[in-house]
């Protein structure tokens, strides 16, 4: 009988056991750190990046995951210690055929203080803004997708402040940026676009305040647009024509859109050699003109 006692009860046990619910899957794989200290993150099953851990420094990853188009895509993000629980966010893009690492080098937005950054990836290293550039307008590459699910992760990583949230670039970036921002105002508060023009059908109609630095003697994106730019085979607007339309859409909401134009200064990311650093630029025109 005591034996039989035992059996019971042990089979009340397994089965108590066994109806627990299984331990969710964290939907992420970390396969550790690079040589430059960053977390190999891939994502599986629809699942999202852990959370940063800044208790030690600065939060390093690059996220890689497979998108609905079968590409594997992915961005580097940088989180700084002391940021608030919620935090503003630059997401920013590099010019055709710039890859990240190009992109980092240049911009070098951590070295900054008061936000979490996000370095995008484009297929190819190009981005589908439109009518512009290489690979990804070739393939038709749904970047604007690319852009949502970017942002959407951050608020695993770390979360984001909505109404301190840039997405930036350079060349082909800004294009992007400007694209993105005229697509979904509700997900950004500001774009800072260096050397770029809006290649997009989208007409901004939401308020979404706008840094613009170009370069006048820039012949690759001319400041007075081009008929046919050779690289895309396409028009380039005149910059002014697109502050234009910005400043309508942001007339109610008084959402500032300001320009610099250096005028020896060709295609390039501004330095302070140019007169105008154009990533500490756009860090106090972020961090100065949050969305109302």
């Amino acid at each position: 009988p005591r034996t039989a006692r035992v059996v019971v009860l042990l089979g009340l046990l397994l089965a108590a056991v066994a109806a627990r619910p299984a331990a969710a899957e964290p939907g992420y794989v970390d396969n550790g750190t690079n040589a430059e200290g960053y977390h190999q993150i891939t994502l599986y099953d629809g699942g999202t990046p852990p959370p940063a851990d800044t208790t030690e420094g600065p939060y390093k990853a690059d996220i890689r995951w497979t998108a609905a188009d079968g590409r594997t895509r992915t961005y580097r993000v940088i989180v700084p210690q002391g940021l608030p629980s919620t935090a503003p966010y630059v997401v920013t893009m590099g010019g055709l055929y710039l890859c990240l690492g190009n992109t980092q080098a240049t911009q070098n937005w951590e070295a900054h203080q008061g936000f979490a950054v996000v370095y995008a990836q484009g297929v190819g290293c190009s981005f589908n803004a439109g009518r512009c550039c290489g690979q990804a307008v070739r393939d038709n590459v749904d970047d604007v997708a690319y852009l949502q699910s970017v942002l959407g992760y951050t608020q695993s990583t770390w979360p984001r402040d909505v109404s301190r949230t840039m997405v930036a670039g350079f060349s082909n970036g800004a294009m992007m940026a400007y694209t993105f921002a005229c697509l979904h105002p509700e997900l950004v508060s500001s774009v800072g676009v260096d050397a770029g023009t809006d290649v997009a059908a989208c007409r901004p109609t939401s308020p979404v305040a706008v840094r613009h630095v170009h370069g006048g003697a820039d012949t690759v994106v001319p400041y007075d647009g081009t008929e046919n730019a050779s690289y895309c085979s396409c028009e380039l607007p005149p910059v002014p024509s697109v502050l234009a339309q910005w400043r309508r859409a942001d007339r109610e909401t008084a959402a500032p859109v300001e320009a610099t134009v250096l005028p020896a200064m060709g295609h390039k990311w501004a330095t302070a050699a140019d007169g105008l650093d154009a990533t500490s630029t756009f860090v106090d025109f972020l961090l100065a003109h949050p969305r109302a």
